[in-house]
């Protein structure tokens, strides 16, 4: 956070990337600190979600195929949580 408020500061987005890095760090304390299956679940995905999200967020070509391959990585780690937990 310390980082963007330097790095990003004069971009006119500057909030919506806070938002968004905001919810990811939510979505790892999430992650982290569930007593749930179910919450462990919802933190991964809000993870990936973000993720995708933060990858795409300069909106070009490049970045879109570093999102894709995130969300399928994010995919895989799915089926592995459901397969070793169910």
């Amino acid at each position: 956070m310390v980082f963007c408020a330097d790095y990003l500061s004069v971009s006119r987005d500057y909030l919506r990337f806070v938002l968004i890095l905001l919810s990811f760090v939510i979505s790892m304390v999430v992650l982290i600190l569930h007593n749930s299956l179910f919450m462990l679940f919802l933190g991964w995905d809000g993870l990936g979600v973000t993720s995708y999200v933060l990858v795409q967020y300069y909106l070009n070509w490049s970045s879109l195929n570093g999102a894709i391959t995130t969300l399928l990585t994010n995919r895989l780690g799915d089926v592995c949580l459901f397969w070793f937990f169910c």
